[in-house]
């Protein structure tokens, strides 16, 4: 890919000490009465249950959806609702024929948080640096179908493609724009400047984040809020605490089951970001005996109860479902969620026909991720219920997710995956359990990347509804990629606040947050 250069001025919980004593740390620019007091609209304050990782904040990492969005600006939005592609620094955008070029149209007052002006020669660095795989962007695979980014106007850029791909627009939805000046300072939150709603302050590792209004914000009027704090609880009582005692605002990603007991209380707000989802699923390495039985994958499949997990674990903040993506998408209908249902008989059959009663598996999960071994423990329940000897492993946060990476587990595994509901073709080419090369799961047969190409490639509705129904018939007969429950990211706002949202990829959106 060629980028013409820019000038030279141009896994989820943290171990932090969560003592409720530490809730009775007054939040700093908040003045609050001993006994509660209103909700502040100025100084917004957020829980949040896990610390952020400034080494990823160019990728999309849930412990990120936080503060993105409120940082940085993308070319194009998703929204939530309707699924469809939005303007936000791309104020429009148009298609040659074939397909190969995409010319954007860019706002002509957008101003980086130091008061630089934006323009082209900055969207060529931010797909430079989403191409570059040293910073691990999911999207990266989609730039290296660019040929050229070429500036075309004072406020115009045209991206050239090697070939049509289905996905392009997601290279623009997902990539952060970001300051070529000051880039060596994001990974280390030294320095993070971006052209979104809010400017970077501080970050107090394990503890908080500080933003302060973007002056120069390209929405007039916005954002309403003069400054957000994001306080750190990696103890689930510690947050819903602090909830209660009205020292946050609200609070983000809170864990189902204590949204659940807010959502009866009309003191508060509670929303998810349905129908966008983590894909919560059971990985399963397919190079690893008794998994190499095709039928002992499926028996896992119709083994596991993903009712009682979407019931138990997500309390209503989460849908049961075997398949990994929207059912709305092109190809695939409302029955694809139910392939497999929970059917011990059936799974029992189909492991004795392989030859696998018995056998003993392992399965690994994150032990920092109270999701994910509630998760583990009712898979256990119906793995053995079904004949099958379970072993259980809980990792800390950075061996899991490293080991996943690595795609270096020996056997199952428990994990969410996010960007599920974007896109098939994105689905497809970024994430470690799907991507061709180098999949979690050890999957290499011709057949899936195939599959997978045709997907990518599609270039009209109906080769793309086909391409989705062959591509999602694959992945759910072959059984290396068990989706168990659509979770959902849950926020509880104390009222009279309002306009807290979040995006269509699950970035909180804190830009209209003003007292009702």
């Amino acid at each position: 890919m060629h980028v013409t250069d820019v000038s030279s001025d141009a896994s989820r919980r943290a171990v932090l000490s969560g003592s409720l004593a530490a809730l009775a740390l007054a939040v700093a620019g908040c003045s609050r009465a001993a006994g509660g007091g209103p909700a502040s609209a100025e100084r917004l304050t957020v829980g949040i249950p896990a610390d952020i990782v400034p080494a990823n904040l160019l990728r999309q990492v849930a412990v990120n959806f936080p503060v993105r969005s409120l940082v940085f600006d993308t070319l194009v939005g998703l929204d939530r609702r309707s699924r469809e592609i939005v303007p936000r620094v791309a104020t429009s955008w148009r298609w040659n024929t074939d397909r190969t070029k995409l010319t954007v149209t860019l706002r002509d007052n957008v101003r980086f948080h130091d008061g630089r002006p934006f323009g082209p020669k900055d969207v060529q660095f931010a797909i430079r640096t989403a191409a570059d795989p040293a910073n691990g962007s999911q999207v990266a695979a989609i730039a290296g179908h660019l040929k050229s980014v070429d500036q075309t106007g004072d406020h115009e850029v045209t991206f050239t493609l090697t070939s049509p791909i289905a996905n392009f627009l997601d290279l623009l939805l997902v990539t952060p724009l970001v300051d070529a000046r000051t880039i060596s300072g994001v990974k280390t939150a030294k320095q993070v400047v971006g052209t979104g709603p809010f400017a970077w302050k501080s970050w107090t590792p394990g503890n908080r984040v500080e933003l302060t209004r973007n002056p120069h914000y390209w929405k007039s009027g916005r954002p309403y809020p003069e400054s957000v704090t994001l306080r750190v609880f990696t103890q689930a009582q510690a947050l819903t605490a602090a909830l209660r005692a009205d020292e946050i605002d609200a609070a983000y990603q809170m864990i189902p089951r204590d949204a659940a007991l807010f959502a009866k209380d009309d003191r508060y707000e509670v929303f998810s970001t349905a129908p966008t989802f983590t894909d919560w699923y059971l990985g399963v390495n397919v190079s690893v005996p008794p998994f190499t039985d095709v039928r002992v994958r499926q028996a896992i499949a119709w083994a596991v109860d993903r009712e009682r997990i979407a019931r138990q674990v997500f309390s209503g903040f989460g849908t049961a479902s075997c398949l990994p993506a929207l059912d709305t998408f092109p190809g695939l209908t409302t029955a694809d969620n139910t392939r497999y249902s929970h059917d011990p008989v059936k799974a029992w059959q189909l492991l004795h026909a392989a030859g696998a009663v018995g056998k003993t598996v392992p399965i690994v999960a994150n032990g920092n991720n109270k999701t994910a071994m509630e998760i583990l423990n009712i898979v256990q329940y119906n793995l053995e219920g079904a004949g099958l000897k379970v072993t259980p492993t809980a990792l800390d946060a950075a061996a899991y997710q490293g080991q996943v990476q690595k795609a270096a587990i020996r056997g199952l595994w428990i994990g969410p995956v996010d960007l599920a509901s974007i896109s098939i073709a994105t689905l497809a080419l970024g994430n470690p359990p799907f991507k061709v090369k180098g999949n979690s799961s050890h999957v290499t047969d011709p057949a899936y990347a195939k599959l997978a190409g045709s997907v990518v490639n599609a270039s009209t509705d109906q080769a793309r509804a086909a391409a989705n129904r062959a591509y999602m018939d694959y992945v759910l007969d072959q059984a290396f990629h068990l989706t168990l429950v659509h979770g959902y990211y849950v926020a509880v706002v104390r009222k009279p606040l309002s306009g807290v949202t979040t995006t269509g990829t699950s970035d909180l959106d804190l830009a209209a947050v003003r007292a009702a």
